[in-house]
């Protein structure tokens, strides 16, 4: 029997999915209208389904689509709203699943206070950076974007400058990674003097120690350690493990890059129910007791991926093996890197359409049923 509190709690986060299921539901029939995206961009009803869950769960990949500024003005707000619900679907109610299973003890009200907090900093430092051309909303946007990966959905990759990608797009997009645990639990250390949680700490030794064995095996495999592609390999390997925020397709990278960069996405961060999927760094920043189950779910998505990747490849022929995984991979993580902007079209778009929809919702399912399964075993 789950406790009261706990009901509440669980009731609570299944409202936030049925929020962002709803506003996905409409950012789907708003893209297919004919003529919201420009004469240039006619969207077939794969494609807009596609574009609704690659923003909703954050995932980001980019199609190739014209500039926003092209869209009609209230096309970009459905797209804006897609991305905030996601947000909070994520950060909000995967911090507050994370928070009960593990008996952190921080409250929906904390939480959300957090997740509001870290949303108004990164659109002021989007603000902060954008040209004098450019209104604050748009910097708003931008930092929004880059927190929850969601900034190269529709627009064309390259433009953004090294300053606002290491200055603000991948900070933010580890500081979304993180999730409103973490950053909830260094707020009242700062102030309050609390104690940081074993979890967060593991949180955030796994960030520092992915980023130097990437970071370093990128340096030393693909271009010896004598490499002035420092700043570029620290890009890939932090947005990768961040919320998937990046400019640049992963067929820039040097032969074998790619591959690391699979790797990488699949050890993840292991901020439960924040990043989507379920990482490697489950076994390290999670409790022992759970080890069988987690090696269980794994099981289960690998699964998931090896069916995933044989129907798209057998519906899209033309597609290489590598940019096959590469496009599983990042779907059902929720991060979106790819070889190159997506232009398949019709089955294959489903495919990938369901992948990112397992591993958006199927980690917050997982935590939810041992919330159930943990009350049950108290109260035996």
């Amino acid at each position: 029997m789950v406790r009261e509190e706990d009901r509440r709690d669980l009731r609570l986060v299944r409202g936030l999915v049925g929020i962002w299921l709803a506003v996905l539901g409409i950012g789907w029939i708003v893209v297919t209208l004919p003529g919201v995206l420009g004469a240039q961009n006619q969207v077939s009803w794969e494609r807009g389904v596609f574009t609704a869950i690659n923003l909703s769960t954050q995932t980001g990949f980019s199609q190739g689509f014209a500039r926003p500024q092209l869209f009609a003005g209230w096309v970009q707000f459905i797209f804006v709203i897609q991305g905030l619900t996601g947000f909070f679907l994520s950060v909000w109610g995967g911090g507050i699943l994370l928070s009960r299973w593990l008996g952190l003890g921080h409250s929906v009200k904390d939480l959300g206070c957090a997740s509001v907090a870290i949303l108004v900093f990164s659109g002021l430092v989007g603000g902060l950076s954008i040209p004098a051309e450019q209104t604050w909303w748009e910097g708003f946007v931008k930092g929004w974007s880059a927190l929850g990966g969601w900034g190269e959905t529709i627009v064309v990759g390259g433009e953004d400058s090294a300053r606002w990608v290491f200055g603000g797009g991948i900070p933010l997009g580890i500081f979304g990674a993180w999730g409103s645990v973490v950053w909830l639990e260094l707020w009242n250390r700062l102030w309050k003097r609390q104690f940081i949680s074993e979890h967060v700490l593991r949180v955030l030794g796994m960030t520092a120690w992915v980023y130097v064995l990437g970071t370093g095996l990128m340096l030393g495999l693909l271009d010896g350690l004598h490499s002035n592609r420092l700043m570029d390999f620290s890009r890939w390997v932090l947005s990768s493990v961040g919320m998937g925020n990046t400019s640049n397709y992963l067929s820039e990278l040097p032969r074998g890059g790619d591959w690391i960069v699979f790797a990488i996405i699949v050890f993840g961060l292991g901020t439960v129910g924040t990043q989507g999927g379920i990482p490697l760094s489950w076994f390290n920043t999670l409790p022992r007791q759970y080890i069988e189950k987690i090696i269980v779910w794994i099981g289960v998505e690998l699964v998931v991926m090896l069916v995933g990747l044989v129907i798209l490849l057998r519906v899209e022929p033309a597609l290489s093996a590598d940019r096959g995984v590469g496009l599983v991979i990042s779907s059902v993580f929720n991060v979106g890197h790819s070889h190159g902007a997506v232009s398949i079209n019709g089955p294959g778009l489903l495919v990938l359409s369901g992948l990112m929809l397992f591993g958006r919702i199927v980690p917050l399912w997982v935590i939810g049923s041992w919330i159930s399964e943990q009350n049950t075993s108290i109260r035996d």
